[in-house]
């Protein structure tokens, strides 16, 4: 039997980075994009989910409460929006 990872969408990834970018900066931005991608590819972790997403930056000692302040506020969505 194969293994088949389901596809989500990983808009929410990509939102995540943008914000992590907007809170701290693009280096940190891009240190937590490998490590999302190791998570998805070697762990096999849906990272299309909020829930995941957050777990995993707090694991990385970044403040989810003060990344999601961008979610929340649409900062990052238009931040996503005008690359």
């Amino acid at each position: 039997m194969r293994n088949i990872i389901k596809s989500f969408g990983y808009s929410n990834a990509h939102l995540i980075l943008k914000a992590v970018g907007l809170t701290y900066d693009q280096p940190t931005s891009i240190d937590c994009a490998l490590k999302l991608r190791n998570c998805f590819f070697s762990d096999a972790e849906n990272i299309g989910q909020l829930t995941t997403l957050n777990e995993r930056i707090t694991s990385y000692d970044l403040d989810a409460l003060l990344v999601n302040k961008f979610i929340n506020d649409g900062s990052a969505m238009v931040a996503l929006m005008v690359d």
